[in-house]
C-alpha cells in the first residue's frame, strides 16, 4: 500500500506552535506535535487520526460528531461522506473516493461547501465568512483514497444551517453534491484586546478548532510580525497556565486565525496574550 498523501498536514507541522514565548521550555504536559498519520489509521478512524481529541469530555465530541452516511456514484466513481467533525465555525468532513481501478494518490478532489441545497453546482452559493479551506487525503485502498476536508469561518454560522458539500473528481471531471443541516455544536466565546495603556485594539473569538484574531492596525505587516505575533501568543488558564497544541496559523489583512491540533473544551481557556495584547474572554 502506498504512503500517505497529505497536502494540508505538511502545512500543519511545519508552523506548529509551543505556546511558550521566551526561550522557554514546553511544559512537561504540553502536546506533542502531530505526527503524519498512517493510511490504516485513516481508514479506522479519520478524526483520531489527525486530532488528539482528549482534550474534549465524551459529551462535547458527541456534540461536535455527527454522522452522514451518504454516497453517490457517477462514471464508475463512488464518493462516500460518512462523518463531520466541528463547533459551528470549523467544520471538517470525512469522506471516500472509491474507483473502479488502481487509485491516484496525486489527484486531490476540489471541495467547497455551499449554502443550501444544490441543483446546479455552477450557481452554488458559498457560505460567507469563509478564512480557510483545505483537503488531507490518504490512499486507504488499491482503488480507494479517503479525505478530510476543512472549513472554517469567522464566525459560528454552520450549526442549524442546511449546507451542501461539492466534491469534484478529477479524474471525470463530475461533481458531486451532499446536502445535510450540520448539528455540530461546540462553544463560542470573545474577548476585547488592550495594549499596555488599557485601549481596546482589536478582539479575539475562540471555538474548540479555532482561534481567530481582528486586529484592525496590522494590515501592513510583514510575515515576520505576523511570525513574531505567534510565537508569543499563548492561552490561559484559569490558574495562569499555558494551553498546548496550536498546529497552525495564518496572519494577514488585519485577521490572524490559528488552529488547534488538540481541540479546546469549553471554559478551558480564560485569558490570551500576544506579544503586548492581552484579553479575557467571557
Amino acid at each position: 500500500m502506498k504512503p500517505i498523501t497529505s497536502l494540508l498536514i505538511a502545512l500543519l507541522l511545519a508552523v506548529t506552535l509551543t505556546a511558550c514565548g521566551g526561550g522557554e521550555a514546553a511544559p512537561e504536559k504540553s502536546v506533542p506535535a502531530p505526527e503524519p498519520p498512517t493510511a490504516d489509521q485513516v481508514q479506522a478512524d479519520p478524526f483520531h487520526a489527525y486530532f488528539d481529541l482528549s482534550g474534549l469530555s465524551n459529551e462535547a465530541l458527541n456534540r461536535a460528531l455527527q454522522t452522514i452516511d451518504r454516497e453517490s456514484t457517477r462514471d464508475g466513481v463512488t464518493v462516500r461522506v460518512s462523518q463531520t467533525l466541528g463547533d459551528g465555525r470549523s467544520l471538517y468532513v470525512a469522506f471516500d473516493v472509491v474507483y473502479p481501478e488502481q487509485a491516484d494518490p496525486t489527484a486531490f478532489p476540489t471541495v467547497r461547501l455551499a449554502k443550501g441545497a444544490v441543483d446546479d453546482p455552477i450557481q452554488a452559493e458559498e457560505l460567507p465568512g469563509l478564512i480557510n479551506s483545505g483537503i488531507n487525503g490518504a490512499q486507504t485502498q488499491e482503488n480507494t483514497m479517503s479525505y478530510l476536508a476543512e472549513f472554517d469561518f469567522r464566525e459560528p454560522c454552520l450549526t442549524g444551517q442546511e449546507v451542501s458539500l461539492l466534491v469534484e473528481d478529477p479524474a471525470t471531471g463530475g461533481v458531486y453534491a451532499f446536502t445535510w443541516t450540520a448539528e455540530n455544536e461546540g462553544f463560542f466565546t470573545q474577548a476585547d484586546l488592550m495594549d499596555q495603556t488599557g485601549r481596546t485594539v482589536g478582539s479575539a473569538a475562540l471555538s474548540s478548532f479555532l482561534l481567530t484574531l481582528e486586529l484592525p492596525r496590522t494590515n501592513d505587516w510583514t510575515h515576520n510580525q505576523w511570525t513574531a505575533l505567534a510565537e508569543t501568543l499563548q492561552l490561559l488558564d484559569a490558574d495562569g497556565n499555558p494551553l498546548q497544541g496550536f498546529m497552525g496559523w495564518q496572519g494577514g489583512n488585519g485577521v490572524f486565525y490559528a488552529q488547534f491540533y488538540s481541540p479546546i473544551g469549553p471554559g478551558a481557556v480564560q485569558t490570551i496574550q500576544a506579544e503586548n495584547f492581552t484579553g479575557t474572554f467571557q
